[in-house]
């Protein structure tokens, strides 16, 4: 699926040119002509950059950025504004813009600029659905560890720490008498897991009937 990009400039000749760059790049692309405009798009529409001017009229590029921000909208906005002087371009990222380019801008650079911060986003995307991956991974290791645990207490055999590295030398390493259950609190702390949904998990294992 193609990138979607919204402009947002109340110049019409500008929004023209930054259509045309950004669509030379095999990117689709929505333009606003004003504030209310873009925030009614990003109100019905996913889109992964926005190019953003700051002098309109009516709600200016600032305040569209603090909209944004304010809604979680978790966007790339690269401003492209007239304004050159430092503290307006402090002041756009310190609000929540990614980059900030100034007019007159020079097509390649906002091409550049466009194409780098898509693939930051996706970078970040790709990173996020990994990390998602490594915690279902990791909920069901320390699930099979539970087992592991409760089995070993019936039978009254020591449980094979050793096959589980760190985390289950973690438990092992609990003062005597705690239960299996204790120290996999205890090791969750230390390791600090986001465990929430296994507590449940843990406490069905740790009380189902013993044989």
């Amino acid at each position: 699926m193609a990138n979607q990009v919204l402009i947002v400039d109340d110049d019409e000749a500008v929004l023209t040119m930054l259509y045309k760059v950004i669509r030379s790049n095999g990117i689709d692309a929505d333009t606003a002509s004003n504030g209310m405009k873009a925030l009614e798009l990003v109100s019905h529409k996913t889109y992964d950059l926005i190019l953003l001017d700051v002098n309109m009229h009516g709600m200016d590029g600032f305040e569209v950025i603090q909209e944004i921000r304010r809604r979680k909208i978790n966007v790339p906005i690269i401003v492209i504004s007239g304004r050159k002087e430092d503290y307006d371009m402090l002041y756009g990222l310190d609000i929540g813009a990614d980059d900030y380019v100034t007019k007159p801008f020079i097509p390649e650079v906002v091409k550049a600029r466009v194409g780098m911060h898509l693939k930051l986003a996706e970078t970040a995307q790709q990173l996020q659905e990994m990390n998602r991956q490594l915690q279902i991974s990791v909920s069901e290791h320390i699930v099979s560890c539970l087992a592991i645990l409760s089995a070993s207490e019936r039978l009254s055999m020591p449980a094979p720490f050793a096959l589980y590295g760190g985390f289950i030398v973690t438990i092992s390493k609990q003062p005597k008498g705690t239960t299996p259950l204790s120290s996999f609190k205890s090791a969750l702390t230390a390791v600090s897991l986001p465990c929430r949904e296994l507590n449940s998990i843990a406490f069905s294992i740790w009380l189902a009937p013993r044989g």
